[in-house]
């Protein structure tokens, strides 16, 4: 199976990098194509770690939030960083959001206090998105998935909703 799922990410890239040449053209400059292979091969191992992060071998956590509702969390050590699979009732993931308001709040100040970088994220979808956390210390994971859930639940949520009305309201005035 798992040599089944290789032969389709490779075709899949090779799919992606024949249409997107095809469109565009092959550039004169090799450095796109190498900027251009180096975020297909990022993307590609991030697909890679949630593949093989089986949910059923997974030990499985779950709290109930005051805003996100019920949390499910599961932690996955991996080499040098431990994933971690966080779905939530309510459907207000976006990785980009989080991104942006974790650094306009300050909670990549305090991810860089704790690991010395920035956490990753990817949403898989509106409820479910899978942190990267540069640590394979439970007790350091731990304590900072508690602070990220809380902000989670309080600054991101409200940020977030505000940001909506934001693009929301010219639209129904």
């Amino acid at each position: 199976m798992d040599s089944q799922l290789i032969g389709l990410i490779s075709i899949a890239a090779s799919v992606s990098l024949a249409i997107f040449f095809g469109l565009r053209g092959v550039p004169r400059d090799l450095s796109v194509i190498k900027e251009k292979l180096i975020s297909i091969e990022v993307t590609i191992g991030k697909v890679w770690d949630v593949v093989i992060s089986r949910p059923d071998r997974l030990q499985t956590v779950v709290r109930n939030f005051t805003n996100l509702g019920k949390v499910t969390i599961s932690a996955d050590p991996h080499e040098t960083e431990t994933l971690y699979r966080i779905r939530v009732e309510k459907p207000i993931i976006s990785s980009g959001m989080i991104i942006r308001l974790s650094r306009e709040t300050g909670l990549d100040k305090t991810e860089i206090s704790m690991f010395k970088k920035e956490t990753q994220c990817t949403a898989l979808s509106k409820n479910e998105l899978i942190m990267h956390v540069p640590c394979l210390e439970s007790k350091l994971c731990t304590e900072y998935i508690t602070i990220f859930l809380k902000w989670l639940d309080t600054t991101y949520l409200e940020r977030f909703q505000s940001s909506l009305a934001e693009f929301e309201e010219p639209i129904t005035t």
